[in-house]
């Protein structure tokens, strides 16, 4: 038996637990290609040479889920990917228990080459974050934020509908070799050089483009550092 059919044996062997059968073909290239439509429910532990999803994961795929290496998402995890969305790891990755991964429409969320994620972790909409980046327990990522009108003229929620049509996403882009320090937040368009680090409990609300950096506070802001 190939080992294409081995694998079509091995997910068609859990789709009670899916709800769905898993078609031959959602299983060519599996851990190094691309995978469409192939998880809705909870799934079940599963080992691969390039992809494990512990018990108690919850991934559900509706649109593009490309893995280059090894990829652990463990306990608990939470992933969620639309049907003009892309989650991509590049390889040697994992992400921890209570972590949200929630990619936003026509968006796409992307793990560099050896970049990890931290227990508690929530990134969302269209966040790229480069190589052999450290992402610490509870830190925040979003591309898209609330408007408000302190006049009450109109709503929170309304303005928040009015704003995703106008302005779009404004996607979060992080370089290589950074730490993303415990608590942290990254505001929408946020860019942040290759080589920087991010303070626990910094609220980063602009660009550093310029790397090699330390940042802290609220709003963050960098601070000498010894070479």
């Amino acid at each position: 038996m190939s080992s294409l059919r081995r694998l079509h044996s091995l997910l068609s062997s859990h789709r009670r637990l899916w709800g769905v059968a898993v078609p031959l073909w959602a299983a060519q290239r599996w851990g190094t290609g691309v995978l469409r439509q192939v998880w809705w429910n909870r799934v079940a532990e599963i080992s691969s040479p390039g992809l494990r999803i512990d018990s108690g994961a919850r991934v559900r795929c509706r649109g593009y889920l490309r893995v280059g290496g090894k990829v652990l998402i463990g306990r608990g995890v939470f992933v969620f990917v639309p049907q003009d969305g892309t989650l991509e790891f590049a390889g040697d990755n994992y992400v921890l228990q209570g972590s949200q991964l929630v990619v936003g429409p026509m968006s796409s969320i992307r793990l560099g080459s050896r970049t990890t994620v931290d227990r508690d972790v929530i990134i969302n909409g269209d966040v790229r974050l480069g190589s052999d980046c450290l992402v610490a327990p509870r830190v925040f990522i979003s591309s898209s934020t609330h408007s408000f009108d302190l006049t009450g003229t109109r709503t929170i929620r309304d303005l928040d509908t009015e704003d995703r049509l106008e302005s779009g996403v404004q996607a979060v882009v992080v370089g290589d070799n950074c730490w993303l320090g415990t608590g942290s937040v990254l505001l929408p368009g946020v860019q942040l050089g290759s080589n920087t680090v991010v303070g626990a409990g910094a609220v980063v609300t602009k660009s550093w483009p310029g790397g090699k950096q330390v940042l802290v506070g609220v709003p963050a802001k960098p601070i000498n550092h010894p070479p």
